[in-house]
């Protein structure tokens, strides 16, 4: 009686694995590739395109860009966005350091061309589940573009 129960819960365990989505399935750190994080955001009927070592996916006009640094076995999204014309570069830093202590999920920064960018960074040494790299990109856009909402007060951020 117990070795049948035992079977019938093998059984149910195997079906359950072969039942889950490859969106839900690790994968391993060796097989991340752009190539395979475009696939990734396609699976999730996301508008993702490959453009050499970076995946850029967009929604709504604003593009994530998402790139690999394989030494680290990181994954970087990153925003970038454009002030108004004449804004000056004190308050283009300023809105910066605001977003920075308001908005804990990524960073901003003022490159030295005065673009906002903002990214987070994913490790995936262990190997990484599609739905969470999904998972991330849409807490990044959500968390980035809300803050910028939020605490652009003066509307500089195009």
């Amino acid at each position: 009686m117990l070795h049948r129960k035992i079977l019938q819960l093998a059984l149910v365990a195997s079906i359950m694995a072969l039942s889950v989505p490859a969106f839900a399935q690790n994968v391993g750190s060796g097989d991340i590739s752009v190539a395979k994080i475009e696939e990734m955001f396609k699976n999730a009927a996301l508008n993702a395109t490959k453009d050499g070592d970076t995946v850029i996916v967009e929604d709504q006009s604003i593009k994530v860009l998402i790139r690999l640094d394989e030494p680290k076995k990181l994954m970087t999204f990153m925003l970038i966005f454009g002030f108004e014309d004449g804004t000056p570069q004190s308050e283009r830093i300023q809105l910066a350091n605001k977003l920075n202590y308001e908005v804990v999920f990524s960073r901003f920064y003022v490159s030295p061309e005065g673009m906002l960018y903002a990214d987070y960074s994913l490790s995936y040494e262990e190997g990484i589940a599609p739905a969470m790299v999904v998972r991330a990109y849409r807490w990044i856009y959500k968390t980035v573009t809300g803050g910028i909402q939020s605490y652009d007060e003066k509307k500089i951020v195009r």
